[in-house]
């Protein structure tokens, strides 16, 4: 499959940083956008089946916006670790470590100094893949160890965009690492993704407190509005009468995938019967966040004007606190040791 590449320096900042789009186009019309800042993919244009593209990813109406203010996160590399951490510490092998906190009282998304705040250095490779780098100074934000962290981003002849995320640390401390992108298959600006479909393999979801922090229990998805085993659709389930999804004003949870679940099959489907798009995930990670937007507010910044539940997220990941939770899957990395993931989404 032939991929068409492209890398356009789109401003250069007073500091003399370059803000710059890499852009890799399929020939039958599938292109991804990604800047070098926070690795946000900015632009994700997805065809039906009539041939008909559209950019089915809500962001910023500029590149430069994303720099100024992206409270949403639109797109970005989440990281070095996604999701809350509560009360903004951990423990790692009998000793404690105090975080930045960002969110009240915790730490989300890796803190203010996360990897959606960096520039990351950026080349696409002899296939066509673009190849994004950048690094974590010891300390940074209250994290130990100094942690390299890579990200490839390709298009696949799957119809699909890969990310193969690899992270080294020179001393132990704790990573998890996710993207970010908000989707609408009928196109960002289209409205509401209540009439969307989705299919999840997983047999738990994890609830959470006021703060969005899990409790550490699993519970069944079985007799739930969680339960996504089979196709639902998503808007009616936002209008359970479920204390969980109520607090919240929808979905903010993680969804635990099915420990014997197939590696070479998707962890969860979404599609769009408006515009006929479907979406296939498919990763080594234990688990997903599904945000459905709750809190999205129109902004003149804004490429629309967004309104709650105008896109879902589906972050692949593993599981908040998980420094804080023996029970949840570990995310300690050590010297030496390489953390590694993947994640495709294919498109039909």
């Amino acid at each position: 499959m032939k991929i068409n590449t492209r890398a356009e320096t789109l401003q250069t900042l007073p500091n003399g940083q370059e803000l710059i789009a890499y852009t890799l186009e399929a020939e039958n019309g599938l292109k991804a956008v990604v800047l070098n800042f926070g690795g946000i993919l900015d632009q994700l244009w997805v065809p039906n089946a009539d041939g008909e593209c559209v950019d089915i990813l809500l962001g910023m109406a500029s590149a430069k916006d994303y720099i100024d203010s992206n409270p949403n996160y639109f797109g970005a590399m989440i990281g070095p670790f996604a999701n809350r951490i509560a009360g903004s510490r951990f423990s790692l092998d009998d000793q404690e470590f105090s975080l930045t906190a960002n969110e009240g009282a915790n730490q989300l998304h890796g803190g203010p100094n996360g990897i959606h705040q960096k520039f990351w250095k950026g080349e696409f490779t002899e296939r066509g893949a673009l190849q994004l780098s950048t690094m974590c100074p010891d300390g940074e934000d209250g994290f130990p160890g100094e942690r390299e962290i890579s990200v490839l981003i390709e298009l696949t002849p799957e119809n699909g965009l890969l990310y193969s995320t690899i992270a080294r640390t020179s001393e132990p401390t704790v990573i998890n690492i996710t993207a970010h992108p908000y989707f609408n298959l009928s196109g960002q600006g289209s409205g509401s993704i209540a009439g969307h479909v989705l299919e999840m393999n997983a047999d738990y979801y994890l609830p959470v407190d006021n703060n969005g922090v899990p409790t550490g229990e699993l519970c069944a998805v079985e007799g739930t509005a969680f339960d996504f085993r089979q196709p639902a659709v998503v808007g009616e389930r936002l209008l359970a009468e479920d204390p969980q999804i109520k607090r919240g004003g929808g979905f903010d949870h993680t969804f635990v995938f099915a420990a014997n679940r197939d590696p070479k099959a998707p962890v969860a489907r979404l599609s769009d019967p408006k515009s006929g798009r479907k979406m296939e995930i498919y990763t080594s990670e234990p688990g997903v966040q599904f945000y459905t937007g709750n809190t999205l507010q129109a902004a003149e910044t804004n490429k629309s004007p967004y309104q709650p539940h105008a896109a879902l997220c589906l972050e692949t990941q593993h599981f908040p606190d998980s420094p804080n939770q023996p029970n949840f899957p570990s995310t300690a990395l050590y010297p030496g040791d390489v953390f590694a993931s993947f994640t495709e989404l294919r498109f039909g």
